[in-house]
């Protein structure tokens, strides 16, 4: 992606961190505003105010990335499945192999990969090196620790760890998750929540429920821009 390629994103306010690619299969909806960094691959969208930094590896079983979202560096997310209960699990029984042969296996068989794809909700904190593999989905509101393998789905408002990554704790008791999932704030641009105390989340709910009671506030419908390989708006 070149100088004027990231001068026309911004004029859209799609903002790139340096060595931002976007390769040959990706095509992306992104919700302006916000900003992306790494290698993108894949054919999905990205949620307005998320934020994904430097080494990132967005790849095709990755679906969606929802709104608010705090990506740290050198996170990969949908890599490619390979399969376990085959002769080998090298691409090169199915034609795939990535290094080139001068006699190539002449085979028919075809890996079928899964059609479910990797999700990853809104309000959602993943730690540096963090790994999710295909298959699985992020609720909302949860936080991955840096340096989790994350190999299953991930409940709303959860924090999990480890490898693989496992609950350590919930962010909240269930009356307040239960209630922010329902209230999905994360529909409103920043500017429309001034003056909320984020720091009391309690008292922050109460004060999104009335400005939506009293219709001071309405759903934000971000610009759409459609981005696909070398950064090129489609």
């Amino acid at each position: 992606m070149n100088h004027d390629q990231k001068v026309i994103l911004q004029k859209h306010k799609i903002y790139t961190y340096k060595g931002t690619i976007f390769e040959n299969s990706a095509e992306v909806l992104c919700e302006a505003p916000l900003k992306i960094g790494g290698e993108i691959s894949f054919k999905g969208s990205i949620g307005a105010y998320t934020y994904i930094r430097k080494g990132c590896r967005l790849s095709p079983g990755l679906k969606s990335i929802g709104r608010y979202c705090s990506i740290a560096p050198d996170v990969k997310i949908g890599d490619g499945n390979h399969p376990t209960n085959w002769l080998s699990t090298s691409p090169f029984q199915w034609g795939a192999f990535p290094i080139p042969i001068e006699y190539p296996l002449e085979s028919g068989i075809v890996f079928k990969k899964p059609n479910k794809t990797t999700t990853i909700g809104n309000d959602v904190w993943i730690g540096t090196n963090v790994t999710i593999t295909p298959n699985v989905t992020i609720g909302d509101g949860a936080v991955i620790a840096a340096g989790s393998v994350v190999v299953k789905d991930v409940e709303p408002y959860s924090i999990v760890g480890g490898v693989p990554a496992k609950v350590i704790r919930y962010r909240f008791n269930d009356k307040i998750i239960e209630r922010l999932l329902k209230q999905q704030w994360w529909r409103f641009a920043p500017d429309m929540l001034s003056g909320v105390s984020f720091d009391n989340p309690e008292l922050a709910l109460d004060q999104i429920d009335n400005l939506i009671n009293t219709k001071k506030i309405s759903e934000d419908r971000p610009t759409i821009v459609k981005i696909g390989p070398m950064g090129v708006i489609l």
